[in-house]
């Protein structure tokens, strides 16, 4: 009982008898029930706050890693160009090695006949 004392508690007692006594109980007891209420709902909507802020952050590193992923095959794109390039200018570099047009001592040996050692 919040603020009753036991002189009025047994005053309200010889008014109302037992029965007045159980509901003025069952008035303090929903009293202190819609309190742990409304502080429960309060958590819960604190904690409702907190779990949509964590999903934004969820959904903010889910869209940035989407990003990453187009800039990355972008680049894997430009890549696989210089590759290609570069792959064709070692054909041409293996090419002219085994031709071996640009050595005069070899040009010369090309031209001579016979064995050489």
């Amino acid at each position: 009982m919040d603020t009753l004392g036991m002189k009025q508690t047994l005053e309200i007692l010889n008014t109302f008898g037992i029965s007045g006594l159980v509901l003025l109980l069952w008035y303090f007891s929903m009293r202190h029930q819609q309190r742990i209420l409304d502080q429960y709902r309060d958590d819960q909507l604190q904690r409702d706050a907190q779990i949509r802020e964590i999903i934004g952050e969820i959904r903010s590193m889910y869209e940035h890693n989407a990003e990453l992923v187009k800039v990355t095959q972008r680049l894997a794109l430009d890549q696989k160009d210089l590759v290609l390039m570069n792959t064709q200018a070692l054909t041409k570099v293996c090419e002219k090695i085994d031709q071996n047009q640009y050595c005069p001592a070899v040009r010369l040996e090309k031209r001579a006949k016979g064995v050489q050692q």
